[in-house]
């Protein structure tokens, strides 16, 4: 799947994006996970996709500090860089895909030196997806 923002592009792999959706399509509620970002010429891809240990509602999605820790230690175990782990992205059921007070409050404490890509989707296929840039300067490509 691609998503373009003037000359910038943001790629999902097939396999990363048919994860995403058969999470969506079977979770309950909410779900989310985290992602590896590779920079290629004229924007990103994201390669590989990651559903860590979490709590979900209907309403909420939740990955505790621990499963995170889990889950960059066993992306350096499995030879990864930790610090390619650019990519979060979470379901709104059955809502709207927009970007919630949460999820930006979310996106807003992500400890990233560059940029970070966030994700939100909804069981009916509707994506919208933002690239946040922390450096030189702060912008929201959304």
């Amino acid at each position: 799947m691609k998503f373009l923002y003037g000359d910038l592009c943001v790629y999902l792999s097939i396999e990363a994006n048919e994860m995403i959706e058969h999470w969506i399509d079977i979770a309950n509620g909410e779900v989310s996970g985290f992602g590896i970002v590779e920079e290629i010429e004229g924007g990103f891809l994201v390669s590989k996709v990651f559903l860590p240990e979490q709590s979900c509602s209907g309403a909420n999605t939740e990955v505790e500090p621990e499963a995170l820790a889990k889950l960059l230690m066993g992306l350096e175990e499995s030879g990864l860089e930790p610090s390619k782990l650019k990519f979060w992205f979470h379901s709104h059921g059955d809502m709207e895909v927009f970007w919630s007070g949460t999820d930006r409050q979310t996106i807003e404490g992500i400890s990233s030196e560059d940029y970070f890509i966030s994700l939100v989707a909804n069981k009916r296929g509707d994506y919208r997806v933002r690239v946040d840039i922390f450096r030189p300067a702060r912008l929201v490509l959304d």
